[in-house]
């Protein structure tokens, strides 16, 4: 019901290198896996399109990864790309460093009101419905893609 998907990371990159919010992500060289999962999910009956889970220390040894981010198929699919790169903007935004203890730890975080704000500047408050029509968040907003090394 899972598999790695080249082509969520290249979507994933994108987003990485056209936002700088996200930058810390490459700076850090966070490992990161991307799942296209073909299961329906659905949590408090409303459909998920993605998460963003915290890989527990034995498994991130053993898949040299820190992250998953999974995005299911099975909801995703009525997604336009532009839509997509939102979700995959919203599920990237979960991955944090807090370094309040002085040593440096991956955290996933929560949802909260500057995350959703964020969103729904660029993008609008019903970005998520099947076909809606939203902006590309990869160009304008006067940001530029900044190429992989």
């Amino acid at each position: 019901m899972y598999e790695f998907s080249q082509d969520y990371e290249e979507l994933a990159h994108a987003v990485i290198d056209a936002l700088p919010e996200l930058w810390f992500i490459r700076d850090a060289e966070i490992r990161i896996g991307f799942l296209k999962s073909w299961k329906e999910k659905k949590t408090g009956g409303k459909l998920v399109y993605g998460e963003c889970i915290r890989l527990p220390e034995l498994y991130q040894d053993l898949l040299d990864l820190d992250f998953f981010v999974v995005i299911y198929e099975a909801n995703a699919a009525a997604l336009t790309l532009n839509q997509k790169k939102i979700l995959m903007w919203h599920e990237l935004l979960h991955i944090g460093i807090d370094d309040s203890s002085g040593e440096p730890k991956y955290v996933v975080n929560p949802h909260d009101r500057e995350e959703f704000d964020s969103i729904i500047s660029r993008a609008g408050l019903r970005w998520d419905e099947p076909g809606a029509d939203v902006p590309d968040i990869l160009v304008g907003n006067g940001r530029t893609v900044i190429p992989r090394e």
